[in-house]
């Protein structure tokens, strides 16, 4: 197995830990009664919690380190593929049609790759809020669960202002149903929301179920286009 895979496995672990030692942070700082069996951690002391999570969120920064370069390295292979859709000299006539394409798509990979760690934060905390929602009605004084969702809901407004801003201006690159419009209008939901509770809850989901999967779409693509340049380039460097 690739160093690249190992490190990615790594990462999904620590990020699983962090989540769920967030939830029982979340419900204990809300003061539901929990049991560290059920969620499977050592303590439900708080200040262990606390110093779990940051132990935590510092390993998963080092893995994102780690895995950085391999990243790039793809991305540059990639990009140098592309580029040749540039060269006049070369016998790429019948992959012209992809290079509008493929400048589009450099384009939003570049867009999702600057709000990736955005869109993790709202993942890693979603959990958590869907939790203390799910339960509120049980506790005896639902401010308490209001008071721990507060924070909660203002990092994932503050991360999704983030992301529309970045994405605001690049066109969404596949037919869809409402024409031409942007990566940030894909990933907006519903809109007309009662209260910031039920904005954040929405369209923080409408984030994650859109711009993960158009990333993964994306990226996939472009290593195709990729592919298919470097395929005719070993062509024209050994023809039969």
């Amino acid at each position: 197995m690739s160093l690249t895979r190992l490190l990615l496995i790594r990462h999904a672990e620590v990020e699983a830990r962090w989540i769920k030692h967030f939830n029982v942070c979340s419900l204990r700082e809300a003061n539901f009664k929990i049991e560290a069996k059920d969620f499977e951690v050592a303590s439900t002391h708080i200040p262990d919690l606390e110093s779990t999570l940051t132990a935590t969120d510092a390993e998963l920064r080092r893995i994102e380190n780690t895995l950085q370069p391999f990243v790039d390295a793809a991305t540059t292979r990639m990009a140098a593929a592309l580029q040749l859709l540039n060269h006049q000299a070369l016998p790429f006539d019948t992959l012209q049609p992809l290079k509008a394409e493929s400048a589009a798509l450099l384009q939003v990979l570049s867009g999702l790759a600057d709000v990736l760690r955005n869109l993790h934060s709202i993942r890693r905390r979603f959990p958590a809020f869907e939790l203390l929602l799910q339960n509120r009605g049980n506790h005896q004084d639902p401010a308490k669960v209001d008071a721990v969702i507060s924070p909660i809901v203002k990092i994932i407004k503050a991360e999704l202002d983030t992301i529309h801003a970045r994405l605001k201006d690049v066109p969404y690159p596949f037919p869809h149903a409402s024409g031409q419009i942007t990566v940030s209008q894909y990933a907006h939901g519903r809109g007309n929301y009662q209260h910031d509770i039920e904005a954040a809850y929405v369209e923080g989901q409408a984030a994650m179920d859109h711009l993960y999967a158009l990333y993964y779409k994306t990226a996939g693509r472009l290593a195709s286009i990729a592919e298919s340049i470097e395929e005719r380039m070993k062509e024209q460097a050994n023809p039969a």
